[in-house]
Parts: C-alpha cells; structure tokens; sequence
C-alpha cells in the first residue's frame, strides 16, 4: 500500500497481458474464494542467486513487476511481464518503518525507487521509477494477508504455474513470501 495515496499497487484494468502498467488503486480485495486471486495481491519471494534481490510476481497475472524497457532512466513506468530471471524485473526492499513494515522499493537494475507518478492519490495514478527523494510517494506497507487468504491464493496461483515452477528443492515460508502455519506449509508441499 502506498504511503502517500493510502492506496494499493496493482495493474491497470486487471490486465494479463504483458507490458501492462503498474498502478495505485482503492483496496478492491472484496470476498476471497477458492477461485478468486486479486489483482491486488503480490507474492514476495528472494531470487537466491542475487542477494538481497526480491521479486514480485501479480497473483492475479502470474507476471512479474519490472521497469519497462529495461530502462535506467528516471521516469519509467514499471510494467508486468512474463518471468525472465533478469535484474529489470528484481528489486531491493530498504525499511522505512518498523512499526508498520514500511519500505522503499529499488529496483536492482536502476537503482531507482518504485514511485508514484507526481505523488499522485487517484485511483489508476501511473507507478514509475524515480530517484530517492525520501518522500511517502516512494514508501510502501507490506500487509500480510490471513493465512486463510494465504492458503487461498496458493492454491490459485500454483494451480496454473506449479509448486515447483520457481523452487527446485523444498519449499519454506521465505520461499513462499508468507507465513503460513507448519501444517498448511505441509498441506501445500503435497
């Protein structure tokens, strides 16, 4: 959640297409089932081979968040796209607040900060990357999701791409990028 706009990154009009951009928007979670992953849910999880790299991959999409283009330049509107293991589409995490999981969002390729357009509040506002001027347009909470949630949104996202698509070995909770208890990690490693 952006800390300026008090609004949700997500991609524009729930796209699942590639080059789609990023954006903020009103927090349209509504009732979660078993069919259901939102366009406004990303799943958090370390590339091992770069320390300190992080990707974000749209549980609605299945796509990773990433700078068009793979542009350095300031300006840039980040964008989905299909996963291609490279530094345009990673992205450095930098906490703000430890009370609320606060955080800045480099991206690893750029060295610039995921913004928002203008410091904009409006629904639809456009997300780009812009240098670091420690401003609440360029900070964003973490919410973790229930476990319920959790579980929920595995089950849609790995029902498309497989448990094993990112993972060879066994998976763990830093994996994943959730906290689930041990018996739903056990659930899911079935």
């Amino acid at each position: 959640k952006n800390e300026n706009a008090d609004k949700l990154l997500c991609i524009k009009s729930e796209s699942l297409s590639d080059n789609s951009r990023a954006v903020i928007h009103d927090d349209r979670t509504g009732t979660v089932h078993e069919e259901f992953s939102n366009f406004q849910w990303w799943r958090l999880f370390v590339r091992g081979w770069d320390k300190g790299a992080f990707v974000l991959q749209n549980c609605h999409s299945g796509k990773f968040l990433c700078v068009a283009q793979r542009s350095m330049n300031s300006g840039t509107k980040a964008i989905q796209y299909k996963d291609q293991e490279l530094s345009y589409q990673k992205w450095k995490l930098e906490s703000v607040s430890m009370d609320k999981n606060v955080m800045k969002i480099t991206n690893y390729n750029s060295g610039l900060l995921l913004s928002v357009q203008d410091s904009a509040v409006n629904n639809d506002a456009t997300v780009i990357q812009i240098a670091d001027k420690d401003l609440p347009f360029q900070q964003w909470e973490f919410i973790k999701l229930s476990e319920e949630i959790n579980l929920q949104k595995l089950v849609k996202l790995f029902k498309s791409t497989g448990p094993k698509h990112y993972v060879d070995d066994e998976l763990s909770d830093e994996d994943l990028g959730t906290n689930l208890s041990p018996e739903l990690l056990q659930w899911y490693k079935k």
